[in-house]
C-alpha cells in the first residue's frame, strides 16, 4: 500500500460518519416517527407534534398533518415511517409549508423513539437511537465504530495477511468438490459480534419452520416432521451465506426499530467484503460473489443472521407446502418437504415451484443435491435416516461398533488409523450423536467405550 493510500485510509478512519443534507421527506419522517411512538392516537399525536414542530404556523400545520394521517391509518396500526412521511407530503399545502414556515427538530429525543415494524414490537432489543448509543453499548471508543464497520470498504484493497484486516481467511475442500472459504473474525471484532448475537439477534424469533441455530432446538426438530412419510423432497441452497448481503441484514435491524444509520452500522459489523488478494485465489464465479458485502462463514453472528434473513422465503415456502398438502422445515441451507401416505404428490412440479421462489428471493437451488425420496428408499436428511425413526446409517453404526469391539482386544491406539490427536474424544462425539438419534444404541456403545482400559 502506497503512502497516499495509507493517508487516505487513516483520514477515513478518523473522520466522522458522512452527514447528508436532509430532504423534506426526511423531515416528515421524523414527525412520522413521533406519531408512531404515540400509536397514531389523535390527541397524543397533536400533543407530540407541538413538541417536534416549530414555526409561526405550527398549530394549523400540525392539525392538517394529523388529520391526513388519521384518515389513512387507524389508531394502533403500524405502517412504516416512510409511508406516513410520504402521506404527509401528498398534501401540497403541507409540502410547501415544510421547510419554509415549519421546522421539525430531527434531534429531539422523543421523535427518535424506536418504532419497530408491525409484529416486532415485543422484541426486547436494546434501544440504540444513534451512533453514540451504539458505540457505548458495544464499549467502543469514539471513532472505533467506523474502523470495525468499514463503511467505505477500503479494507478490501489490503493484502491478504495485512494486520489491519479484521478477518483471517482460509480455504477448506468440500466433500462434494470445490473449496469453502472460511472468514473468521479476529478477537476484537468477534467480541463485538458476540455481543450483537446475544444482545439483539437471540431476541428475534425465527420462522417456526427454521430449526437451525436456535436455542432449545436440534437436528431432531428438522427431521421429526418427516418421519414415516410417503415422499420426501430435499433441496439444498447453493452459496447460502454469500448470497445474503447488506440490504437483507440491514432490513432485519430496521424491522427491530433501529434508525437507518444504526441498522446499517450493525449490518456492516456482521458483514465483510473479501479482499482482492484473497479473491484472486478463488474461482472466478466465487470471487465475484465474495467481493460484495456478504455474511462471512466463520463469524458467530452469521448462522443465526442467515436463518433470520430467510424469514420471508420461509413464509412463502411454508405457504406453498400447505397448499400442496406437505410439511416444510429448514435447517440452515437444507430444505425438506414431505407428504403423507394417502397423498398423490407431483414432486417434479413442486421442485420447480420451490426453485422459482428461491430465485425470486435471491437464492440459488443446488440441482445436484435435489433429491426425491420414496418410502421404499433410505430416506436420509442431513445424515439422519428417518424411514421409521431417527437413526444413524447402518454402515456408520457398524463401523463405530467394530472399532469399539476391536479396541477391547488391541487397544484404542491400534484403531486410530487416522492419527487423530484425541481419538477417545472423537469416539465420544460420534456416540453422543448416535445417542441423540437412538438413545438405546448410544448408551450401549458408551458403556462399551467406558469399559475399555486406558491406552498404555
Amino acid at each position: 500500500m502506497g503512502r497516499n493510500t495509507r493517508t487516505a485510509a487513516v483520514s477515513f478512519i478518523l473522520s466522522p460518519l458522512p452527514v447528508h443534507r436532509p430532504t423534506k421527506l426526511h423531515f416528515a419522517r421524523e414527525l412520522a416517527r413521533a406519531f408512531l411512538a404515540k400509536n397514531l392516537i389523535k390527541t397524543d399525536m397533536l400533543a407530540i407534534g407541538m413538541e417536534v414542530v416549530s414555526g409561526k404556523k405550527r398549530a394549523s400545520w400540525i392539525r392538517g398533518a394529523v388529520a391526513r394521517v388519521t384518515a389513512r391509518f387507524p389508531p394502533g396500526s403500524c405502517p412504516s415511517s416512510w409511508t406516513i412521511g410520504r402521506e404527509i407530503l401528498e398534501d401540497p399545502k403541507l409540502a410547501r409549508a415544510l421547510g419554509r414556515d415549519i421546522h421539525i427538530a430531527p434531534c429531539l429525543g422523543i421523535s427518535r423513539q424506536m418504532t419497530p415494524a408491525k409484529g416486532c414490537a415485543d422484541w426486547l432489543v436494546p434501544p440504540l437511537l444513534d451512533h453514540a448509543a451504539l458505540e457505548a453499548w458495544l464499549l467502543l471508543s469514539p471513532g472505533e465504530l467506523e474502523w470495525f464497520a468499514d463503511p467505505g470498504n477500503w479494507a478490501r484493497h489490503l493484502p491478504a495477511r495485512d494486520p489491519r484486516l479484521h478477518y483471517r481467511h482460509r480455504t477448506l475442500p468440500k466433500a462434494s468438490g470445490g473449496t469453502r472459504l472460511i472468514e473468521a473474525p479476529k478477537d476484537r471484532l468477534r467480541v463485538l459480534q458476540q455481543r450483537i448475537l446475544h444482545g439483539i439477534l437471540e431476541r428475534v424469533p425465527p420462522h417456526p419452520a427454521a430449526t437451525g441455530f436456535r436455542k432449545g432446538a436440534s437436528i431432531l426438530d428438522y427431521v421429526r416432521p418427516h418421519i414415516r412419510r410417503k415422499v420426501i423432497v430435499h433441496i439444498d441452497i447453493r452459496h447460502f451465506f454469500p448470497s445474503i448481503g447488506k440490504g437483507r441484514i440491514a432490513g432485519l435491524f430496521r424491522c427491530a426499530g433501529y434508525p437507518e444509520s444504526v441498522a446499517d452500522s450493525l449490518a456492516l459489523l456482521c458483514l465483510t467484503a473479501t479482499p482482492e488478494s484473497v479473491c484472486a485465489t478463488l474461482p472466478w464465479a466465487d470471487a465475484a460473489r465474495f467481493r460484495q458485502r456478504h455474511l462471512p462463514q466463520g463469524a458467530p453472528t452469521s448462522p443465526l443472521l442467515a436463518s433470520l434473513a430467510a424469514f420471508h422465503f420461509d413464509r412463502r415456502l411454508a405457504g406453498l407446502a400447505t397448499a400442496a398438502g406437505a410439511r416444510y422445515t429448514r435447517y440452515a441451507d437444507d430444505l425438506a418437504f414431505s407428504w403423507p401416505a394417502d397423498s398423490r404428490p407431483n414432486p417434479t412440479a413442486f421442485v420447480a415451484h420451490v426453485g422459482g421462489i428461491l430465485v425470486e428471493e435471491g437464492f440459488e437451488p443446488h440441482p445436484r443435491k435435489t433429491r426425491v425420496l420414496g418410502c421404499a428408499q433410505s430416506q436420509r436428511l442431513t445424515g439422519v435416516i428417518i424411514n421409521d425413526r431417527p437413526n444413524m446409517a447402518r454402515r456408520e453404526y457398524d463401523v463405530l461398533k467394530a472399532i469399539l469391539h476391536n479396541a477391547r482386544r488391541d487397544g484404542l491406539a491400534a484403531q486410530n488409523r487416522g492419527n487423530h490427536p484425541d481419538f477417545p474424544s472423537r469416539l465420544r462425539g460420534r456416540i453422543a450423536w448416535l445417542t441423540l438419534l437412538n438413545p438405546a444404541r448410544g448408551q450401549k456403545l458408551l458403556h462399551l467405550l467406558e469399559s475399555l482400559a486406558p491406552p498404555h
